[in-house]
Order: C-alpha cells, then structure tokens, then sequence
C-alpha cells in the first residue's frame, strides 16, 4: 500500500484521517468503491458513523504508514475530479 498518487500542487485537502468515515463517504459517491477496493467495506458497515479513518484501517489490519498514503490518494482523487469538472466547464464556455 505504499504507493501513492502524487496530488497537483494546487490540491485542496478534503480527507483527514481523523474524519469518521460516512463524512468521508459524503464528500462523493465514488469514494465508497475506493475504499472498497482497499478492503474497507465502509459502506454498510455501522461502525463507519463513528469510526474515523484511522481507526477504521488500523480495525482492518493497515499497519499505522498507510493511512497517510490512502488520505493522499483519496485527496488526489478529489483534485483530479476537481480539475476534469474545472476543464469540462471551461471547455463549455
């Protein structure tokens, strides 16, 4: 899990891993799937409206070093959304 995806400079962060984990899920849809595929089945589980991250990845066996690689791609996912609906809209102008 040591692989992260480099967010662009301009990145605002949205995900902190003392966040619970449905005001993660909130933030957008496809967050659940990512989480998903890390092994974190966040989505129907109830301990999600008052686990945060850490928390929730320490429970799953993630060793304390990776919940800072997963809030960083989870940031630099929102950002890449962030910039596409940026550049579609200004496409659209």
């Amino acid at each position: 899990m040591n692989e992260q995806i480099n967010a662009p400079e301009t990145a605002e962060a949205f995900v902190t891993k003392d966040m619970i984990v449905t005001d993660i899920l909130d933030i957008d849809d496809d967050i659940a799937g990512l989480l998903m595929q890390m092994g974190l089945h966040c989505v129907g589980c109830l301990a999600a409206s008052g686990e945060d991250l850490e928390t929730a990845m320490a429970v799953h066996g993630y060793p304390p070093e990776d919940v800072d690689t997963v809030v960083d791609n989870l940031n630099s996912f929102l950002a890449y959304k962030r910039a596409c609906r940026e550049s579609d809209a200004a496409s659209d102008t």
